[in-house]
Protein backbone atom coordinates (compact mmCIF):
# COMPACT_ATOMS: atom_id res chain seq x y z
CA UNK A 1 0.00 0.00 0.00
CA UNK A 2 2.88 2.39 0.71
CA UNK A 3 3.82 4.76 -2.07
CA UNK A 4 0.42 4.99 -3.78
CA UNK A 5 -0.15 8.61 -2.72
CA UNK A 6 0.67 10.84 0.24
CA UNK A 7 -2.91 10.35 1.48
CA UNK A 8 -2.56 6.57 1.28
CA UNK A 9 0.82 6.70 3.01
CA UNK A 10 -0.73 8.72 5.85
CA UNK A 11 -3.70 6.35 5.98
CA UNK A 12 -1.25 3.46 6.41
CA UNK A 13 0.56 5.29 9.22
CA UNK A 14 -2.68 6.14 11.02
CA UNK A 15 -3.98 2.61 10.72
CA UNK A 16 -0.68 1.27 12.06
CA UNK A 17 -1.10 3.52 15.10
CA UNK A 18 -4.58 2.07 15.55
CA UNK A 19 -3.35 -1.49 15.20
CA UNK A 20 -0.54 -0.83 17.68
CA UNK A 21 -3.13 0.50 20.14
CA UNK A 22 -5.36 -2.55 19.72
CA UNK A 23 -2.41 -4.93 20.06
CA UNK A 24 -1.97 -3.70 23.62
CA UNK A 25 -5.57 -4.53 24.59
CA UNK A 26 -6.56 -8.13 23.79
CA UNK A 27 -10.22 -7.50 24.59
CA UNK A 28 -10.46 -4.47 22.31
CA UNK A 29 -8.54 -6.29 19.55
CA UNK A 30 -11.02 -9.18 19.80
CA UNK A 31 -13.89 -6.67 19.57
CA UNK A 32 -12.36 -5.11 16.44
CA UNK A 33 -11.84 -8.52 14.86
CA UNK A 34 -15.40 -9.61 15.63
CA UNK A 35 -16.93 -6.39 14.26
CA UNK A 36 -14.83 -6.50 11.10
CA UNK A 37 -14.97 -10.26 10.52
CA UNK A 38 -11.28 -11.00 10.94
CA UNK A 39 -9.96 -14.28 12.30
CA UNK A 40 -6.43 -14.22 13.74
CA UNK A 41 -5.08 -15.67 10.50
CA UNK A 42 -7.18 -13.33 8.41
CA UNK A 43 -5.88 -10.35 10.36
CA UNK A 44 -2.28 -11.48 9.86
CA UNK A 45 -2.93 -11.96 6.13
CA UNK A 46 -4.49 -8.48 5.89
CA UNK A 47 -1.53 -6.64 7.44
CA UNK A 48 -0.38 -3.85 5.16
CA UNK A 49 -3.50 -3.87 2.99
CA UNK A 50 -5.72 -0.91 2.29
CA UNK A 51 -8.74 -2.99 3.34
CA UNK A 52 -7.33 -3.37 6.85
CA UNK A 53 -6.43 0.31 6.99
CA UNK A 54 -9.98 1.25 6.05
CA UNK A 55 -11.41 -1.18 8.62
CA UNK A 56 -9.22 0.33 11.36
CA UNK A 57 -10.14 3.91 10.46
CA UNK A 58 -13.82 2.95 10.40
CA UNK A 59 -13.54 1.17 13.75
CA UNK A 60 -11.98 4.14 15.50
CA UNK A 61 -14.31 6.64 13.84
CA UNK A 62 -17.27 4.68 15.19
CA UNK A 63 -15.83 4.20 18.70
CA UNK A 64 -15.23 7.65 20.16
CA UNK A 65 -13.69 6.53 23.45
CA UNK A 66 -11.18 4.33 21.62
CA UNK A 67 -10.55 7.07 19.06
CA UNK A 68 -9.73 9.62 21.74
CA UNK A 69 -7.56 7.24 23.76
CA UNK A 70 -5.62 5.95 20.74
CA UNK A 71 -5.01 9.38 19.23
CA UNK A 72 -3.92 10.86 22.56
CA UNK A 73 -1.49 7.98 23.04
CA UNK A 74 -0.12 8.31 19.49
CA UNK A 75 0.03 12.12 19.45
CA UNK A 76 -2.46 12.32 16.59
CA UNK A 77 -5.39 14.71 16.44
CA UNK A 78 -8.66 12.77 16.33
CA UNK A 79 -9.78 15.11 13.57
CA UNK A 80 -7.14 13.58 11.30
CA UNK A 81 -8.69 10.13 11.71
CA UNK A 82 -12.11 11.62 11.03
CA UNK A 83 -10.84 13.47 7.94
CA UNK A 84 -9.67 10.14 6.51
CA UNK A 85 -12.92 8.48 7.54
CA UNK A 86 -14.96 11.07 5.62
CA UNK A 87 -12.60 10.87 2.64
CA UNK A 88 -13.14 7.10 2.53
CA UNK A 89 -16.90 7.39 3.17
CA UNK A 90 -18.04 10.47 1.27
CA UNK A 91 -21.69 9.37 1.41
CA UNK A 92 -21.71 9.38 5.19
CA UNK A 93 -20.41 5.90 5.98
Amino acid sequence: MAGESPEDDRLAALSQAGLDWLANDAEELARFMAECGYSPGGLRAALGTKALSVALIDYFARNESQLLAMTANAGIGPEEIMRHYWRLNPGGG
